[in-house]
């Protein structure tokens, strides 16, 4: 028997352990904002999950969503507090995904069924922008450190970095890849107890179990070689038209402004934490009809006066070779003031 016409109808979505969001019920605010209470219909929002907030890892899903969600679609959604089960699940959902400003897919939700996917034949895509500024407002996003362990967590097979959709056995010592479906076993440094629902017990204390976004610091197996100090070598085009048309001295005072604003890293303060690397490095080439290489080595002399750099002029621009080994670069914080 169907329901009556003026029943709303409720649609709900299940998940599967394929990556993917699931659908999930969305209840519209009360029409008209007269403060009435309207029965809630529940259906698909097409802006999709991804538009959720980005609360902080430590307030878990109890702190819920005052209002509406930022950066969402307009739909006021109901807090985590005295909600169904429902509810809770898609506050999980929307806490656990990136925000639109990282991640942001074509398609809103994806068909539940295999069959279906094949006869709607939806182009999927996603806008990935992993280095996104942070929108004013919004909470940075937090920095995972494994510290002297050594070890990120990923998945044996294809590699997929642990995230709060993997799901959990063996009362923690084991987790399957919610990309791939591989079984991993669980480092003993990363071990912790499960809840009555098969949830880590400490996942709103981990923000990469509790957040969609986040830095994972790379420990040393991931370089190949020692860090390398930041080099800049800046090319001048000095030639006759250059200088007259004053665009050499341009060139110079953007180049001075560059090195002293903070706007380089590793050049002034604002890089490395609030200090200044000494490793930086610092070079510069003119060119015109020929190529100027500049041994710049320390522009201090032995005696505590100042040095003049060495040019060297290489006319042959067709098999240019670097006539320098060392001296090419100067270390700027020991040489700014020159």
């Amino acid at each position: 028997m169907p329901p009556p016409a003026n029943t709303p109808t409720p649609a709900y979505g299940t998940q599967r352990s394929s990556g993917t969001i699931p659908s999930s019920p969305f209840p519209t605010a009360a029409p008209g904002g007269s403060g009435a209470a309207a029965p809630r219909t529940y259906y698909p929002t097409p802006g999709g999950v991804q538009g959720g907030a980005y609360p902080s890892y430590a307030a878990g899903v109890a702190a819920g969503h005052a209002g509406q969600l930022a950066g969402g679609d307009g739909a006021a959604y109901p807090s985590a507090q005295g909600g169904s089960a429902a509810q809770q699940v898609l506050q999980e959902i929307q806490q656990f995904n990136s925000p639109r400003y990282f991640t942001r897919a074509s398609v809103a939700r994806v068909p539940h069924s295999g069959s279906l996917q094949q006869k709607l034949h939806l182009p999927i895509g996603l806008v990935i922008r992993p280095l996104a500024p942070v929108r004013p407002g919004s909470p940075t996003v937090p920095s995972v450190n494994f510290g002297n362990c050594g070890v990120v967590v990923r998945c044996k097979r294809c590699r997929t970095y642990i995230n709060p959709f993997v799901h959990w056995e063996a009362h923690g010592r084991r987790w399957s890849c919610n990309l791939c479906g591989f079984v991993n076993d669980t480092p003993q440094f990363y071990m912790r107890g499960l809840d009555d629902k098969g949830k880590r017990e400490d996942r709103f204390e981990r923000p990469e179990l509790s957040m969609g976004s986040v830095e994972f610091v790379a420990p040393a197996d991931y370089m190949i070689r020692p860090p390398q100090p930041p080099a800049y070598l800046f090319l001048i085009d000095v030639s006759a038209t250059a200088v007259a048309s004053g665009l050499v001295e341009s060139a110079c005072a953007g180049i001075r402004a560059a090195l002293t604003s903070g706007k380089l890293p590793g050049c002034t303060d604002s890089g490395a934490g609030g200090r200044e690397d000494s490793r930086t490095m610092v070079g510069i080439v003119t060119y015109d009809s020929a190529v100027h290489f500049y041994a710049l080595g320390s522009a201090t002399a032995s005696g505590g006066g100042k040095r003049r750099p060495q040019v060297l002029v290489m006319p042959e621009i067709d098999d240019v070779f670097l006539p320098l080994s060392d001296d090419l670069f100067v270390n700027f914080a020991e040489n700014k003031e020159a």
